[in-house]
C-alpha cells in the first residue's frame, strides 16, 4: 500500500532517535455512511511528533481500532495523541493549579503548600482572578478550568468542544471519569459534576453555543444538578431563558455501552457521543457529537454531529458548558 512506503521512507530520513513521523492513509467507513476515515500506522500513536497523509485505500477492511476520522482530526501529532487517549505530553506537575491539564491527573493530591478552593466562586474570593486550571474539593480533591467573568463570577467549565482535537465517542466509564485537556476540549466527568451540585444548594448553567457564521447564542439554566442513581446519571435542571432556546428534553445520560435512551435503537452508539438522548433522529441537542469542520443540516447521518435545535438546525463550530453555585 502506499501510505506504509511512504512511512518508510519518512521514517528513514528521521535523525533524531526521540522523532517519530506517523503517516496516515485514508480509506472509506461504510458503517459511517462512507466518511474517510484514517489508517492508524503500526506501533504506539502516542510516539508520534509528526503526522503526514499517505495513500487512500479504496477498500476498508474490517478494523478493530477506534475509528479516526479525517474531517475530525487536526493533521498534527497532538491532535493524534488526543483522540487516542494519549497523556498530555505538555502537563507539568510542579504547580497543579497552573500547568496540570490532563483530566487523568485531576485526582492526584496537590503540591504540599498548594492553596485548594471548594469551587471557582471561592478562588474568585481570595482574589484568583485569573481564568485557568484551579485545584478544588469537593468529595475528593480534582482540578477544574475556572472561568472568571468580569471578576464577580467564578464558573467551572464542565464541557467544552472548539477544535475537534478530543474524540468524544467515549464509553460510559470514560463519561463518568471525564476525558480531554482542561485547556483545550474535554468532559469533566459526570462523577465530579455529581459531586459538585449533588449537595442541595442551586446551581446555575450557562450553555454557550458558537456557530460557523461567528454568531453566539446562550441558552441559562437554574436548579442545575446531576443525580447519581442506579447505573444511571439523572440530569436535573429549570430553563431561565436565553436567545438559544431549551436545548434539553430527556433525563437520563446515554453512552455506547450504556443505553438509557427512550428509543428502541442505542441512539448514543449510532450518534457517536455520549449525552442526554431522547431519540436517535429527534433528539433536541447533542453537544458532545462528530465534530464537524464546516456547518452541515441536522439530519440522517448529520444528527451525529454537535448540534442544538432549538437555535440552529446545523452543526456548530464551539460549545461551552459552565456552572455556579448561586450565591444571595
Amino acid at each position: 500500500m502506499v501510505w506504509i512506503t511512504t512511512a518508510a521512507i519518512c521514517l528513514a530520513a528521521v535523525t533524531s532517535v526521540a522523532a517519530r513521523v506517523c503517516v496516515l492513509g485514508t480509506e472509506p467507513d461504510d458503517s459511517a455512511g462512507g466518511r474517510v476515515r484514517f489508517v492508524l500506522p503500526p506501533g504506539d500513536p502516542c510516539s508520534c511528533t509528526q503526522v503526514m497523509l499517505g495513500g487512500h485505500n479504496a477498500y476498508a477492511p474490517p478494523r478493530k481500532d477506534q475509528p479516526v476520522y479525517i474531517d475530525t482530526l487536526p493533521m498534527n501529532a497532538e491532535g493524534l495523541r488526543r483522540s487516542q487517549g494519549c497523556p498530555n505530553k505538555n502537563a507539568q506537575s510542579e504547580d497543579p493549579k497552573k500547568t496540570s491539564t490532563s483530566l487523568d491527573e485531576t485526582l492526584a493530591i496537590p503540591v504540599a503548600g498548594e492553596v485548594v478552593y471548594t469551587d471557582c466562586q471561592q478562588a474568585l474570593s481570595y482574589d484568583q482572578r485569573t481564568s485557568g486550571v484551579y485545584t478544588i474539593d469537593k468529595e475528593g480533591t480534582f482540578n477544574v478550568y475556572c472561568d472568571m467573568v468580569e471578576n464577580t463570577k467564578g464558573y467551572i467549565v464542565i464541557q467544552r468542544r472548539n477544535d475537534g482535537s478530543v474524540n468524544f465517542n467515549r464509553s460510559w466509564a470514560d463519561y463518568e471519569k471525564g476525558f480531554g485537556d482542561l485547556n483545550g476540549e474535554f468532559w469533566l466527568g459526570n462523577d465530579k459534576i455529581h459531586k459538585l451540585t449533588f449537595d442541595g444548594l442551586p446551581w446555575e448553567l450557562i450553555v454557550t453555543l458558537t456557530a460557523f457564521d461567528g454568531t453566539v447564542a446562550v441558552a441559562r439554566y437554574s436548579d442545575f444538578q446531576i443525580k447519581e442513581l442506579k447505573d444511571m446519571y439523572e440530569i436535573a435542571i429549570g430553563f431561565d431563558g436565553g436567545d438559544a432556546g431549551d436545548g434539553f428534553d430527556t433525563k437520563h445520560f446515554s453512552a455506547f455501552d450504556k443505553d438509557n435512551d427512550d428509543d428502541s435503537k442505542n441512539c448514543a452508539k449510532i450518534l457517536g457521543a455520549g449525552w442526554w438522548l431522547s431519540h436517535c433522529d429527534e433528539s433536541q441537542s447533542n453537544l458532545n457529537g462528530v465534530y464537524y469542520t464546516t456547518p452541515m443540516s441536522i439530519g440522517g447521518i448529520n444528527y451525529k454531529g454537535i448540534y442544538w435545535s432549538t437555535w440552529k438546525f446545523e452543526t456548530l463550530k464551539a460549545t461551552e458548558m459552565k456552572i455556579r453555585q448561586i450565591t444571595t
